[in-house]
């Protein structure tokens, strides 16, 4: 699979989580999702050479591509989400969703996170409330993309009579 493919596939699945972490899949949620996946089919066909039948094809294509994904994926996501109600396992600690979009949310480029938090805010406040588990869950992926790993520091030389500029070469030196 294309990189892009594969990423544009990781957004659109954390999208999905994100909207099932509070047991519904909101109407208003449906809708953003849709949109984001428009306008991303509209930017791979902008960005396309060809006429503007290969430009519809390959859109097409695309378009037929994440509908199969975003099937697929509504269906997983939603087993998970009937799984967890009808468990009475609604609390979120224990939640596969939550698991899951952390999971994929450290698939994705610090970059990636960047637009991958903006999408998961406007999807937990899509619907006009804000759950607990949406809001914790919003919460845990600030906290991940602000976490830095942590640098080893490399300790460095010491300078040394052939590393340094403008000291003149001792005497005993064989030049």
């Amino acid at each position: 699979m294309d990189k892009g493919a594969e990423r544009f596939g990781t957004m659109v699945d954390l999208m999905l989580t994100v909207s099932y972490i509070d047991g519904v899949f909101h109407q208003r949620e449906w809708a953003l999702l849709h949109n984001y996946v428009d306008s991303v089919l509209a930017m791979i066909e902008g960005s396309s050479i060809g006429s503007p039948d290969d430009r519809t094809r390959l859109r097409n294509a695309w378009r037929s591509h994440f509908e199969q994904l975003y099937s697929q994926l509504d269906k997983e996501v939603g087993v998970l989400a009937q799984e967890i109600t009808a468990a009475g396992k609604d609390t979120y600690v224990g939640s596969r969703l939550r698991v899951r979009a952390l999971g994929l949310f450290k698939r994705l480029s610090p970059a990636d996170q960047a637009v991958a938090l903006e999408l998961v805010t406007a999807l937990v406040h899509a619907d006009g409330q804000i759950t607990k588990n949406e809001h914790d869950l919003h919460k845990e992926l600030h906290q991940l993309f602000a976490t830095k790993p942590a640098v080893k520091e490399v300790p460095k030389a010491p300078p040394s009579a052939r590393t340094l500029v403008d000291v003149p070469i001792p005497p005993t030196h064989p030049l």
